[in-house]
């Protein structure tokens, strides 16, 4: 099953190889670039070879993927002596650099060669003289990039190698500064991209390893913007999503050298248009697409605003998004408009060596590349499923969710945990807990919630804000399989950290149910507890803040029973009620006194197999939003079904799949966040998983 990857890395340390990447793309990166800057030591011995063999007469070849030939070739930072090797065969004394990303190993002629080769990528190839990995696997990134990241690595081990030998090789300027075209000339009209370092008045110091000391440079710059610019992220992720969902179309342009490739060859491509086009370079021509209304333009430049860009788009509706590193002035007050900084130098180099005349080693493939995989990340996160918590043989179950804002911000999230190798509703559980921070992009380390006080288990956990500041949980305790059940509550005056002992809310020797993601405060401050008991759905309600309890009146549809009921109240003040039946889909009922009463039950358009629904209200609309089995005639838990009733209820229109076929989906609870829905709810192939979608209200209206 496809998931996105969760939970953050210790700054500086290297996260155990069975850890889960951080979600953010800019975090994963800095993960593999620390980790390549951790190899720099192991690069020190073939750099020194290499180095060799070039300072005797041996060319300087990049091959492979032909993303990452254009990645060293031609590369401000880069060295100007390194050329594309394409269909030839190298020298014996010659060094290639060969990036193994979605290409195939060298050539037999090539690893006969005897030059020496030194391969980067996931794998190593026989006869490869070294090969240094790019951790994609590990880190969860592009592989084209996860190679691109000790190749820059493994070229500032080589430049201090050949120093040490004596020659500094010839590194390229940025033509982007002024002297840097001159510079370039200089160089390429003498064919000599050596300097003799004998002739320096200041010998090169003798500072950390450069690939090392690149690693690092760039890692503070993707942790600055993770820091910095995670607002401006994100609401350029939230524009890319709406523009997907509601239909419009996402332009992504890229400048040259390898991100191109990267966003036309990868998934990107897949779901944003994309070309090349780097606004400063009169050689590229401004793309000519027909912007409209609702339309996103990104643009991953390089030094210079895509002004022609703001000139097209905007007139005609688009928003525009663009990444360089200088920030057009004239359209900064513009909403539509987004600038997000790189942070790397205008000179696109960051390690020094004194003595030398310009930096070298760029930054901006890497960090380019990585903001622009966390907007297709942002843009399609509502499309793959988080887990939560994934099933194994010792605990096979992870079900039943709800998740509560907290009073700083955060979001705490709580389900039911089956432990013991028993996934059956009477096998034994816990309720476990974990903690989001972001919005619910990612989430902290798990821990207990309530431990089994039941004498089989305990389940289904519902929140509710108790006022003035204290927090409710509702829960099952189960002491048998089908004869005794209760409703419990415990209280937290600290935000969840700790709970109160548990109050009982049901009669002991009864099977009282409830189900997750419930619970309901009305606007006369009255807290209905929706539950079930035989073939009757009712509510627990108290008008007291929780200090009393007491049960409403039964309801049930006249054809049949009906269980695990989902309450709402309406703007005219009546409660409606949806129950799950046998009787081809969720019935409705209306309490005109606050839960106390119910009219009879009838048939919905919420057609499906006998399965629970969620109900909320979309807070940007205030249209009301279901989730349920949409599968009319089929005993089984699939579609899992979004949708919208903007009639409180008495018609529902809208219906879109957020799981269809291939699996079963159950129990699903609602929380808004953000203007996104976050939607929890489990599947059924492979154990119990416990899973997460975020998904923005547009979303649910689109095709509309």
């Amino acid at each position: 099953m496809n998931s996105l990857l969760l939970t953050a890395i210790t700054w500086g340390v290297f996260a155990a190889a069975d850890a889960m990447p951080p979600e953010s793309y800019l975090l994963r990166v800095d993960a593999a670039v620390q980790q390549a800057g951790g190899d720099a030591q192991s690069m020190a011995a073939p750099a020194n070879e290499a180095a060799a063999r070039m300072i005797a007469g041996g060319k300087l070849w990049a091959g492979g993927n032909p993303a990452f030939v254009s990645e060293l070739c031609g590369r401000a930072g880069g060295l100007m002596m390194i050329a594309t090797l394409g269909d030839a065969t190298p020298a014996a004394g010659d060094v290639l650099l060969y990036g193994l990303a979605d290409a195939p190993p060298p050539a037999d002629a090539v690893l006969n060669s005897g030059a020496y080769i030194v391969t980067f990528g996931d794998a190593p190839v026989d006869g490869a003289a070294h090969h240094f990995n790019g951790y994609s696997k590990v880190h969860a990134i592009s592989p084209t990039l996860a190679s691109i990241i000790p190749a820059w690595c493994f070229t500032g081990e080589l430049i201090g190698a050949c120093v040490a030998q004596g020659k500094m090789p010839v590194t390229y300027e940025t033509i982007g500064l002024p002297g840097g075209y001159p510079r370039i000339q200089q160089y390429q009209s003498k064919g000599n991209f050596w300097i003799d370092v004998s002739t320096w008045e200041e010998k090169p110091a003798g500072d950390a390893p450069l690939g090392a000391q690149f690693a690092g440079k760039v890692s503070e710059i993707l942790r600055r913007i993770e820091k910095e610019e995670r607002a401006k992220l994100d609401l350029a992720g939230a524009w890319a999503t709406e523009a997907l969902a509601t239909g419009k179309t996402v332009y992504m342009y890229g400048m040259g050298h390898f991100i191109p490739d990267e966003l036309a060859k990868t998934e990107i491509g897949t779901k944003f248009e994309t070309a090349e086009w780097n606004s400063g370079f009169t050689s590229l021509k401004t793309p000519e697409d027909n912007f409209s209304a609702g339309d996103l333009a990104i643009h991953i430049g390089y030094q210079h605003p895509p002004n022609g860009l703001f000139d097209r788009a905007r007139p005609a509706g688009a928003r525009v998004i663009y990444i360089e590193v200088l920030e057009h002035r004239d359209w900064k007050n513009d909403g539509g408009v987004v600038w997000i900084d790189p942070m790397w130098p205008w000179d696109d180099a960051v390690v020094s060596l004194k003595g030398y005349d310009v930096p070298m080693l760029p930054p901006s493939g890497i960090v380019n590349s990585a903001i622009a995989w966390e907007l297709y990340r942002l843009a399609t996160q509502g499309e793959l499923p988080t887990v939560l918590a994934s099933a194994t043989a010792e605990r096979p179950r992870h079900s039943e969710a709800s998740i509560v804002p907290l009073k700083d911000g955060s979001l705490l999230l709580g389900w039911t945990e089956f432990y013991g190798g028993d996934s059956a509703d009477h096998g034994a559980a816990q309720l476990s807990g974990r903690i989001s921070k972001d919005g619910g992009l990612t989430w902290g380390e798990q821990f207990v919630l309530v431990e089994n006080d039941g004498g089989r288990n305990v389940m289904e956990v519902n929140f509710v804000r108790l006022l003035p500041d204290s927090l409710a949980l509702l829960y099952c305790q189960k002491n048998t399989e089908s004869t005794d059940c209760r409703i419990m509550m415990r209280q937290s005056a600290d935000e969840g950290k700790t709970w109160g002992d548990a109050k009982q809310l049901s009669p002991d020797n009864k099977y009282t149910g409830l189900t997750n993601g419930r619970a309901i405060r009305l606007k006369t401050g009255r807290i209905l507890v929706e539950a079930w008991e035989g073939g009757d759905s009712y509510c627990v309600m108290s008008d007291d803040n929780g200090e009393t309890w007491r049960d409403g009146a039964r309801v049930k549809p006249a054809e049949g029973d009906c269980w695990e009921p989902a309450c709402i109240e309406l703007k005219d003040g009546r409660v409606m009620m949806l129950m799950r039946t046998q009787l081809g889909g969720q019935y409705m009922s209306h309490s005109n006194d606050g839960g106390e009463n119910w009219s009879a039950p009838v048939a919905t358009d919420l057609k499906g197999s006998a399965a629970p629904v969620a109900i909320s209200r979309i807070p940007a609309t205030g249209d009301l939003l279901a989730v349920w089995n949409h599968n009319p005639g089929r005993d089984a838990r699939y579609p899992l079904t979004s949708a919208i009733s903007k009639d409180e209820g008495a018609t529902w229109t809208s219906f879109k799949n957020i799981e269809s076929d291939g699996d079963q989906w159950a129990y699903p609870a609602i929380t808004w966040v953000d203007g996104a829905a976050l939607v929890t709810y489990f599947n059924y192939s492979g154990g119990h998983s416990l899973l997460l979608r975020r998904i923005p209200a547009a979303w649910f209206y689109s095709g509309e």
